[in-house]
């Protein structure tokens, strides 16, 4: 959660932005920084702040206005970082609340969400990880294909087109009469799914840094080992022994 000082100084940094139709709204840069908090691994701010204003900068000012609300990205990042590790970055709506103002709130989260996963897709992308099961996969490809069918609805609609109509009947009981009425029934699914995609998404990023943590231990008790086989190979022996 924003407080209301960091929700004013993150609006008026984003009002500075250089060409504000390519730059986030600041419910996309909520999402944004939400993906991000939960990508593994370390980034740097030069990877994905750029992406927040179109890769166009807002200009530094000599009073240092714009730098203290670059600092206060900085910080909100930083504590969603934490609040991922510490198991506290929760979806933040409420899908049986959503009036249409926090509907379209929710659309723009999501496609600043998808953002951040798009700027580092290789990490998400099952075909990365032939350790995965079939099972678990699936679950990722799906949590992804929710995620891109919320931001762009045509993108999926192949999928849900050559599902057998058994199938689809099964996900959509009251069927679909008309493609106005599919689409619709396609949109509210995804909507159902987003809380378990972004779960999903989750758990593979602490599952990726499991691995690395453990990977990590690993090179650094062989470099220990071999260094201490370096030093015993350095070792002359010297006889002692009195002449006779």
């Amino acid at each position: 959660m924003l407080t209301k000082e960091e929700t004013a100084t993150l609006k008026n940094y984003l009002a500075l932005a250089p060409n504000p139709e390519e730059s986030f709204t600041f419910e996309e840069l909520e999402g944004y920084l939400f993906g991000l908090a939960m990508t593994p691994g370390l980034l740097l701010s030069s990877q994905w702040l750029p992406v927040i204003f179109g890769d166009d900068m807002p200009t530094f000012d000599p009073l240092g206005q714009v730098e203290e609300m670059h600092n206060c990205l900085i910080q909100v990042y930083n504590r969603q970082v934490a609040h991922f590790h510490d198991k506290k970055l929760t979806f933040p709506f409420n899908l049986n609340e959503l009036d249409s103002a926090a509907l379209e709130d929710l659309y723009a989260w999501v496609s600043g969400f998808e953002e951040a996963i798009t700027l580092f897709e290789e990490l998400w992308d099952p075909e990365e990880y032939d350790y995965l099961s079939e099972q678990q996969a699936q679950q990722l490809y799906h949590s992804l294909m929710t995620i891109e069918g919320l931001v762009d609805p045509y993108e999926v609609m192949d999928f849900f087109e050559n599902m057998p109509s058994e199938a689809f009947l099964e996900v959509f009981p009251q069927g679909g009469d008309s493609s106005e009425n599919r689409e619709l029934q396609i949109q509210m699914f995804l909507l159902a799914s987003l809380p378990l995609a972004i779960e999903t998404l989750q758990n593979h990023s602490k599952s990726l840094e499991s691995i690395a943590t453990r990977e990590d231990k690993k090179r650094k008790i062989e470099k220990a080992k071999n260094a201490s086989r370096k030093g015993k190979s350095n070792i002359i022996e010297v006889d002692f022994g009195q002449k006779k």
